[in-house]
């Protein structure tokens, strides 16, 4: 369980990252399931009782905890809206906390801070159908990362490149309504993770920052947010000195 006074609102240039193992949690269901809404409930109750009922109640759960203990509310009381691309945010936050969510398989990251637009990533490394991932939605020089690595980098480079494409999205707001292939991400293992093109415009590679980390083994996330000097501090449940 998260501890409230491991919990202060994140200051003006700070983030707070973290990294779940949803799989740890499964033993609290009952507990948790009590921390979502009524509407939450209605829809976990339609979930096939498996994998995915479980995984839901985790992850909402801990994303209503957190919140509740930045904003000192009962989580199942705390409220969202979403805006036209689905991005979430509280409703009537008075406190400023904004935040970002990702979840792939057991995995669920999740990032806050204070009147930031952030976006966040995560994904389960696969093989599958990478290269017409690539040859559809890739921008050119994307795809030349990919095509120009490894055997053994390939998917590496691959999830580089999309957890940042995804991330950079949600952090701006567009959802899937914008080109994925009009603006382009550094993917290449040996270089920091940076928007490199936006239909030529230079001002907005500027704009952002990105954050690539590996949340736990078999895992690639990046978190992308404005181009500020921030501290990121990362949680990880169950602890993972790795991080």
């Amino acid at each position: 369980m998260i501890q409230s006074h491991d919990l202060s609102l994140p200051r003006s240039n700070h983030i707070h990252l973290y990294a779940i193992n949803l799989s740890s949690y499964l033993t609290e269901l009952k507990e948790r399931l009590t921390h979502l809404s009524g509407e939450e409930r209605k829809h976990a109750e339609r979930l096939p009782q498996n994998h995915l009922y479980q995984r839901y109640v985790v992850q909402r759960s801990f994303l209503r905890e957190t919140i509740g203990h930045y904003l000192k509310v009962n989580p199942q009381d705390i409220e969202f809206q979403y805006s036209k691309h689905g991005k979430p945010a509280i409703v009537a936050s008075t406190d400023g906390l904004s935040f970002n969510i990702s979840h792939s398989e057991d995995v669920l990251v999740m990032a806050f801070g204070q009147n930031l637009s952030l976006g966040i990533d995560v994904e389960k490394l696969k093989l599958k159908l990478l290269e017409k991932i690539v040859r559809r939605f890739f921008s050119k020089s994307e795809a030349q990362a990919y095509f120009s690595a490894t055997e053994i980098q390939k998917m590496e480079v691959f999830y580089n490149c999309w957890t940042g494409k995804e991330a950079y999205l949600k952090a701006r707001g567009d959802g899937i309504s914008l080109d994925l292939s009009s603006f382009s991400i550094e993917s290449r293992l040996h270089l920091p993770p940076q928007l490199t093109s936006f239909w030529g415009d230079d001002k907005e590679i500027s704009q952002w920052k990105f954050y690539r980390f590996k949340p736990c083994k078999g895992f690639i996330a990046t978190l992308v947010y404005p181009s500020i000097e921030v501290e990121l501090k990362l949680y990880s449940f169950p602890p993972n000195p790795a991080l």
